[in-house]
């Protein structure tokens, strides 16, 4: 299914991360949410007291999330592809994600389900992968990610707000994922169709459960970050 013109000639590689349009490299729009969040422990402070309270060095603290986060992206790949598996042939997988994809399959739809779908928009330079899209009548879209990450999704952020033009939105990651799935919704209402809702479908592997999460469709804020980051950031 084509959701944006020329579609086909948007090429991702998966080992750089990089898009491509035809020849041209476009930026993820992972890539320009992080240049608008602070950085993790600028100052080490954070790494050497946790280092401290797990009897650790830090270097070996570093390791030890390095390793966390490898694992979570291994889990969450495993899962994507098990509900990509099960899209295209209804049975659910006979691996340790049977019963999440069990439930992911009753869960109800009222449109055609499409996974993986990505998109592009050209004129800001922007690409990145939308995880499930439901096709409704009339040119409606309803749009879905899924999120593994252990922490969950939450909208505490120590008190930090995201950077200029996001400096009202609490730098947190729920409102990260809000900005991220704007981003998809604003390049497929640029051609026409019409987001209908926005939701995160998060796992969570310990409890075995799939929880859905709305997000609100931040238009307003996208299109600020996308001219901010084209005026002051895409030349870094």
């Amino acid at each position: 299914m084509i959701f944006i013109p020329n579609q086909e000639d948007l090429r991702f590689e998966e080992e750089p991360h990089k898009y491509f349009f035809r020849e041209k490299e476009l930026i993820s729009v992972s890539r320009i949410i992080e240049c608008y969040k602070n950085k993790f422990d600028p100052d080490g402070s954070i790494t050497a007291r946790k280092a401290a309270e797990n009897g650790l060095t830090i270097e070996e603290q570093k390791t030890a999330w390095k390793k966390i986060n490898v694992e979570s992206c291994v889990r969450g790949t495993a899962f994507h592809n098990d509900v990509e598996n099960y899209l295209k042939t209804k049975k659910i997988p006979e691996t340790t994600n049977k019963k999440l994809v069990k439930q992911f399959s009753k869960i109800r739809f009222d449109g055609m389900l499409f996974s993986e779908v990505r998109l592009f928009n050209e004129s800001w330079g922007v690409a990145g992968t939308t995880d499930l899209i439901e096709l409704l009548p009339d040119n409606k879209i309803n749009l879905f990610d899924f999120k593994t990450n252990s922490k969950g999704i939450s909208k505490f952020s120590f008190g930090k707000k995201m950077l200029y033009p996001l400096n009202h939105l609490w730098d947190a990651s729920y409102y990260n994922y809000e900005i991220q799935m704007g981003v998809y919704a604003y390049m497929l209402e640029e051609v026409g169709w019409w987001v209908n809702n926005l939701a995160l479908l998060y796992i969570d592997q310990k409890k075995q459960e799939i929880k859905e999460i709305p997000m609100e469709n931040r238009r307003n804020d996208v299109i600020n970050m996308l001219n901010h980051y084209k005026k002051n950031c895409a030349h870094l």
